[in-house]
């Protein structure tokens, strides 16, 4: 009699496992990011006209599509909230930038459970010139309750032929996840 209720318990846990395993499975999901950054831009300081790095403040607005574990694409973009002088690359021609928005798709890996590389293409808008551009960035993220996430970011973003800039960050992402899906977990 111990031996067939010992089975059986055994039995239950067993098909309990299981089914937690299964409910805890990885869902793809959206995440929309906020992050406030300082850019670094060699620019043309007004008074002296030498050029120097420029701080300038940068807000970031970021939506990232995870349809696997480690991979996701994203639409980046950065609003530079300041005007500032650079030097062309081709003719050293000294171009004004007020308030420069610029949007890149972006392919997102996920390294670590910690660390995420990205990079991506896209155009700067300008009220002046338009410009293509490239980026390469990394993120450190810490996972916060309720799919909440704190992140600090780098990125470098290439204005071809133009200007480059560097941008340090901190972010504050939120997980949207679908109604019958529970937050992502760790994939072993």
């Amino acid at each position: 009699m111990l031996l067939v209720a010992v089975i059986t318990g055994l039995g239950v846990v067993a098909q309990e496992t299981t089914e937690k395993k299964e409910s805890e499975a990885w869902h793809p999901y959206h995440r929309i990011s906020i992050l406030m950054a300082n850019g670094h831009i060699p620019a043309m300081n007004a008074s002296t006209g030498a050029f120097k790095n420029t701080i300038v403040p940068v807000w970031g607005f970021d939506y990232d599509y995870w349809f696997h574990p480690r991979w996701a694409v994203g639409l980046h973009n950065d609003l530079i909230i300041q005007q500032f002088k650079v030097a062309k690359e081709e003719g050293g021609a000294v171009v004004e930038r007020v308030r420069p928005f610029s949007t890149s798709v972006t392919a997102l890996y996920k390294a670590t459970e910690h660390l995420i590389f990205t990079v991506g293409f896209g155009q700067e808008w300008e009220k002046s010139e338009h410009l293509r551009l490239y980026d390469l960035g990394v993120e450190y993220g810490w996972e916060l309750p309720k799919d909440w996430e704190l992140s600090i970011n780098g990125k470098f973003e290439k204005k071809l032929t133009v200007y480059s800039t560097w941008l340090f960050g901190i972010g504050i992402s939120k997980k949207i996840i679908g109604r019958n899906a529970s937050s992502p977990q760790k994939k072993d």
